[in-house]
């Protein structure tokens, strides 16, 4: 090939992986020239940059991890998994050695516009607020636990003693709703919706189905992959039907690239407990 391009290029950060094995074999046998494309160069450590150079050109830092780690490495034990960062007299060398080959591409430099942000402030229903009462004056198994099922009241719905997920009266589910029957009908909008319960989703899905049926689409655990590949090259469609995808925030955003999203909209956060 003439040129080869590896978009979402952070999928080669594991070096290991057949995936990677394969981009960098085509890269060294039949690419003239390579171009990878990520918003995410370095998600484990340092050593991430090498992962990605033995696919866009081994002359920068070699081909092996163990000189890599020897040159610009210290390793920093946590939870027994190795991060490597940058040894401190290496870090001119080795930003200059990146940039030899890599470009960062601002937000101002493809002239993109600014995102616009709004927070709604909503209250709980008064079912919610009971169930919000009832967990925090229980004695839970720890505070973890209880946070959990604080944001799950917050998103809709608890779950019995019998361990069954039950809808509770939601405001913010509310809120979507009337936001959707004013844009969709008159503007040419693309809307998320981002979620972090399969229960939550459940709710939604079979609120705005109704209400907005063959606009509504969903992406979590249970979606395959291939029906994923369909549903956003359905949403990115200007002229397909689907206007609206209902998505498990850490599921859906594998991956996702999404030119033809006009608002995100945040029915529960996605965070670490601890």
């Amino acid at each position: 090939f003439d040129v080869m391009v590896a978009d979402e290029a952070s999928r080669l950060l594991g070096r290991t992986t057949a995936m990677a094995r394969a981009a960098k074999q085509l890269a060294w046998k039949y690419a003239w020239y390579t171009l990878a494309l990520t918003g995410t160069p370095i998600r484990r450590g340092v050593e991430d940059l090498l992962a990605l150079f033995q696919f866009i050109d081994t002359s920068v830092f070699g081909s092996t991890i163990a000189n890599f780690r020897k040159q610009y490495c210290e390793q920093v034990w946590r939870h027994d998994q190795g991060v490597s960062v940058p040894q401190p007299d290496c870090v001119v060398e080795l930003v200059q050695r990146v940039y030899s080959a890599a470009y960062r591409v601002s937000r101002a430099a493809v002239d993109l516009p600014e995102p616009e942000r709004r927070v709604v402030r909503l209250a709980p229903s008064a079912e919610q607020e009971t169930h919000l009462k009832r967990v925090i004056t229980e004695e839970a198994e720890n505070v973890l636990t209880r946070d959990l099922r604080q944001q799950q009241i917050v998103a809709g719905f608890y779950v019995d003693e019998d361990g069954v997920p039950r809808p509770l009266p939601d405001p913010k589910a509310d809120w979507i709703e009337q936001y959707l029957t004013d844009v969709l009908p008159t503007e040419d909008a693309h809307v998320i919706v981002w979620t972090q319960f399969i229960p939550e989703i459940e709710t939604l899905i079979a609120k705005l189905e109704a209400l907005f049926p063959g606009t509504v689409a969903r992406i979590d655990g249970g979606v395959s992959d291939a029906d994923r590949q369909v549903i956003r090259r359905r949403f990115n469609d200007r002229q397909d039907s689907l206007r609206v995808l209902i998505m498990n925030t850490k599921t859906g955003a594998m991956g996702l690239d999404l030119p033809a999203c006009d608002a995100m909209l945040y029915h529960s956060l996605t965070y670490n407990y601890i």
